[in-house]
């Protein structure tokens, strides 16, 4: 069941790749029965980069997958995001070279990630062994991004039977693995949430949080929960971090570690203000759902749950019903 928000709202050639410094890493074609693309993903970026001369990027992807011209070999190919005066910008290479174009549907929240820590070289390694080694994985895409907090997000999708899907497990934030599902109904769960929304947003305060109902009904993969953060100040920009809270075996699982980012215009209602969510007991958030059942409110009856504050110190956590026509239910809570 998707969630309902109650609101509007990444040497020698051996060493990480150094993106300027020239290192040929491209294998020879006579050499090699998997020669990618002319000049290969990391040649590929580093063509970027000198065109662009940005010494950070928004998104960095490497893509591979089966070679189109149906050579037994396969194919790697790069994008990369930058921002220019306010507006998102795609790079690649063709066979004209270098090319770009506005992105409106695409946009970064954070610093960037400086070129000079691009592992390309690992990414390609990374998009080749899923492309081998996960199940049914047509082609494979490996993510560099960069979050809030300034740490570098790193991911990987395979389209599968023409569905593009995270790969649960690949996620990681400065090279540690992050969780892929968080359980809203215990501690646990909680605690590992506002753990990772400091790792993405640098902070634990924060506009809102939308927990979808847990529970999961024919027809419906999975439950998400939304963290809104505050409003980036030099971009119009305000984070949104979607997570998994339950999902089936045949659900997509939301990629755990970015945050997409919107309109600066948030909260439009100027009398919710920011709270920090870890100074709320995580037992007392995760605990609810079932005072809510306690109370005499179905968990299936109720689009979800809207926790936000109108003095940054009292919870108000709200419960919407499925039928308008039904009472909602609302209880607070204190901060620890």
């Amino acid at each position: 069941m998707g969630c309902r928000r109650a609101v509007a709202v990444v040497s020698l050639c051996l060493m990480p790749v150094l993106l300027l410094a020239g290192c040929d890493v491209v294998p020879d074609s006579a050499d090699s029965p998997e020669t990618t693309s002319p000049d290969g993903a990391v040649a590929q970026v580093q063509a970027i980069v000198a065109a662009t001369g940005a010494s950070t990027v928004g998104q960095v992807w490497v893509n591979v997958s089966p070679d189109p011209s149906g050579a037994d070999a396969l194919w790697e190919s790069a994008v990369v995001y930058t921002q220019i005066g306010g507006e998102t910008v795609n790079w690649r290479v063709g066979s004209d070279g270098v090319s770009s174009e506005p992105d409106s549907a695409f946009s970064f929240a954070g610093p960037g990630v400086p070129v000079d820590e691009l592992d390309v070289e690992g990414m390609v390694a990374s998009a080749r062994e899923l492309h081998e080694t996960e199940s049914e994985c047509d082609d494979a895409t490996v993510y560099v991004s960069t979050v809030p907090s300034g740490a570098t997000a790193r991911w990987a999708r395979c389209r599968k039977n023409g569905l593009d899907q995270y790969v649960p497990g690949t996620a990681t934030l400065d090279g540690e693995t992050v969780p892929d599902v968080y359980d809203p109904t215990s501690a646990e769960g909680v605690a590992s949430l506002v753990d990772v929304v400091r790792r993405v947003y640098g902070t634990t305060s924060v506009l809102d949080v939308v927990q979808g109902t847990p529970v999961l009904e024919a027809g419906n993969n999975n439950v998400s929960t939304l963290v809104t953060g505050m409003p980036i100040d030099d971009m119009e920009c305000t984070p949104t971090l979607s997570v998994t809270s339950s999902y089936t075996d045949t659900g997509e699982v939301a990629v755990p570690v970015i945050s997409s980012c919107g309109v600066a215009d948030y909260p439009p209602d100027s009398s919710l203000t920011v709270f920090d969510l870890a100074s709320f007991d995580p037992a007392g958030l995760a605990g609810v759902w079932s005072a809510m059942n306690e109370a005499g409110f179905a968990t299936e009856d109720m689009s979800g749950l809207h926790f936000f504050s109108s003095d940054g110190r009292m919870l108000i956590v709200r419960a919407s019903p499925n039928d308008p026509g039904d009472d909602g239910w609302e209880t607070t809570i204190a901060a620890s």
